[in-house]
């Protein structure tokens, strides 16, 4: 009996123990432009045009155009992340409350603080 708990306790402390953090060479913020972490949002939410603009301060604004294709509007928080020409993160914006009117194309606008901003990446979740 005292082998067996043994074992047990064993095992399970293998199971619990520390495990290495795996790589990922590709996740989706370094080839997208727009997360959309819902899937929920992923299905009726679409992407009709995003670009981004040097403004004459040399502050950098992003615009999105998204269509909701839902019968009901879509509340969600957005996030810019702004990075430099370097790949690196600039700025971040702190989570953005935005709805999108039911079958209708809404226009989200944001605009960097640095003007060391030379790239951008928007993620939108559903409101906490």
């Amino acid at each position: 009996m005292k082998k067996t708990i043994l074992v047990i306790s064993v095992l399970f402390l293998a199971a619990c123990g520390a495990t290495r953090a795996g790589k990922n060479p590709n996740p989706i913020q370094a080839t997208e432009k727009v997360v959309l972490l819902d899937r929920y949002h992923k299905s009726n939410l679409k992407v009709v045009k995003s670009k981004i603009e040097k403004l004459p301060s040399g502050q950098t604004e992003v615009a999105l155009e998204m269509e909701n294709r839902n019968n009901d509007d879509i509340p969600t928080d957005i996030q810019v992340t702004f990075l430099g020409a370097d790949g690196f993160e600039v700025e971040k914006t702190g989570w953005m409350p935005f709805g999108f009117e039911h079958h209708d194309v809404s226009t989200f606008r944001a605009t960097s603080l640095s003007p060391n901003a030379a790239d951008y990446r928007i993620t939108i979740r559903k409101p906490n």
